[in-house]
């Protein structure tokens, strides 16, 4: 469950049917969260075992990236990864998103492919936040 630092009071279930069903699966339940120290997540201290993860460097990325590229068939080198590992922030899920979407309409990426399509990304993203703001005004 991503985000569980995010739940509000509002989401349906919530925190109680989260520990409900922590307390009831035979399975461990993976929670996700940003601020380990989140007064929502108060209630939860009994039911999890807290593992730390530091973000990975833009080399240890583009390394692991490499290896999924390569068993996808996909031609690309480090350095237009480490610039994607950089551009993401260190978000794998968001590097393996726009790989796999690059992946639809090429074989072959390039370091100017990837600062194309992550600058048309950014200016997409900086539209919406402008439209929503204005919306919300």
């Amino acid at each position: 469950m991503d985000e569980v630092d995010g739940m509000s009071a509002g989401d349906r279930g919530g925190v109680a049917d989260l520990i409900a069903s922590i307390k009831i699966s035979k399975i461990p339940i993976i929670c996700i969260c940003n601020d380990r120290y989140s007064q929502k997540l108060k209630s939860l201290v009994n039911y999890y075992l807290l593992l730390s993860f530091r973000k990975p460097t833009k080399q240890q990325m583009a390394k692991r990236l490499m290896q999924i590229a390569n068993a996808e068939s996909l031609q690309i080198n480090e350095i237009a990864l480490e610039e994607l590992a950089e551009r993401v922030n260190g978000d794998m899920r968001m590097a393996l998103n726009q790989l796999q979407y690059m992946k639809l309409s090429m074989s072959v990426i390039k370091y100017d492919d990837i600062r194309k399509r992550l600058l048309s990304s950014a200016k997409d993203e900086h539209i919406f936040h402008r439209r929503c703001e204005k919306d919300w005004k």
